[in-house]
């Protein structure tokens, strides 16, 4: 963050996400606060998300919460219904779409997906599924590493829910 701490220009809003893997450091401590403190030191601070963010957007109870920003609905993942269980499948942007019925905007499942549905009057509702940000294969997932879309999405003339995504794939980074 050095670069954009030093330029003379404004800065970007920048807002952080806290996703189930960050969310796994609360609950620990929640289950076992000893671990909190000097001898561990495991502390959900030591993300450091306020020194690189203006904002963080933290779960919500069990599930992530969800920031909108003109005319769209971000969250790590949102939820299919009262289980709290995410959103997902073979058309996930879809899905998205029909469940929120609202442009959105998340990550999670590793896979890139994309979907415009259009409104009777003409405006467009979009769903996103933005991939992994990762250049290494992780040992945990297995096969499921070839399923993922690495790189990352960046959305131009976002306006009142529509956008232009353009994928970056982590190759050409």
């Amino acid at each position: 963050w050095g670069p954009m701490r030093g330029a003379k220009k404004k800065r970007p809003r920048l807002i952080i996400l806290e996703g189930n893997h960050e969310h796994r450091v609360k609950r620990a401590l929640e289950l076992a606060p000893e671990l909190a403190g000097d001898r561990f030191g495991i502390s959900f601070n030591d993300f450091d998300f306020k020194q690189y963010y203006n904002e963080v957007v933290e779960y919500d109870g069990g599930t992530p919460g969800i920031i909108s920003i003109d005319g769209i609905s971000y969250a790590h993942f949102f939820v299919s219904g009262l289980m709290g269980r995410p959103i997902g499948g073979m058309h996930h942007a879809a899905s998205l779409i029909s469940k929120n019925l609202t442009s959105s905007v998340c990550g999670h499942s590793h896979t890139a997906d994309w979907a415009v549905r259009t409104r009777p009057d003409g405006s467009k509702i979009m769903g996103l599924v933005c991939g992994v940000y990762q250049d290494y294969r992780a040992d945990w997932a297995g096969a499921c590493n070839d399923l993922w879309w690495r790189g990352v999405v960046v959305l131009r003339g976002v306006e009142d829910g529509y956008f232009d995504p353009e994928f970056i794939g982590i190759n050409r980074l």
